[in-house]
């Protein structure tokens, strides 16, 4: 399958489509690694439905993902995500391997950032005694309320962020397993 000119290779369950016009395509899956040879049939798709949108994935990615974890498949989930939700509280930048949520407690938020990288895929290792550090990582925030203060846990570290064009940059300092990053408006 290919995604912006890059291609992973794919052993999986398929489902060829073929879209009604006016239908967006995300990604192509191909009879041989090369650009050249097409099937005409996408990977996803994303149409208007009702007052929203709805997308449909042409394959099945689990255990293609944990047996190989290619970093297409990702590609091509995110790509669709990013369709679905052009403009979401937070985009991560800096690492493919942090999973977010987002509370909310007496008027303040908080980012959880939690570092899923490790061999947690490989069916030789036995036990977790390392987990890779992140490095830096880029939060971008669309918020309705200005923010005053930003804060890591649970340190209690005040960062700094900036603001531009409506939305807020924050740079969060490695982690290493697990960080919160609590906003005061």
């Amino acid at each position: 399958m290919g995604l912006n000119n890059e291609m992973s290779a794919v052993k999986t369950s398929v489902q060829h489509v073929k879209p009604n016009p006016g239908t967006q395509i995300i990604g192509e899956f191909y009879k041989t690694d090369d650009f050249c040879f097409s099937t005409g049939y996408p990977v996803a798709t994303i149409a208007a439905f009702g007052k929203g949108k709805i997308a449909g994935c042409y394959l099945d990615l689990a255990n293609p993902y944990y047996t190989y974890q290619a970093r297409g498949y990702l590609k091509i989930v995110n790509a669709v995500l990013d369709n679905l939700f052009p403009l979401p509280i937070i985009r991560i930048s800096g690492s493919d391997y942090i999973h977010t949520t987002v509370s909310q407690k007496d008027g303040k938020w908080f980012i959880h950032l939690i570092n899923t990288s490790g061999s947690h895929f490989n069916q030789k290792v036995y036990e977790y005694d390392h987990i890779p550090s992140t490095g830096d990582l880029t939060l971008e925030l669309n918020t309705v309320k200005p923010i005053k203060k930003v804060v890591l846990q649970p340190e209690g570290k005040t960062l700094n962020f900036n603001l531009k064009e409506g939305k807020t940059t924050i740079t969060v300092p490695s982690v290493a397993v697990y960080s919160i990053v609590q906003l005061e408006f």
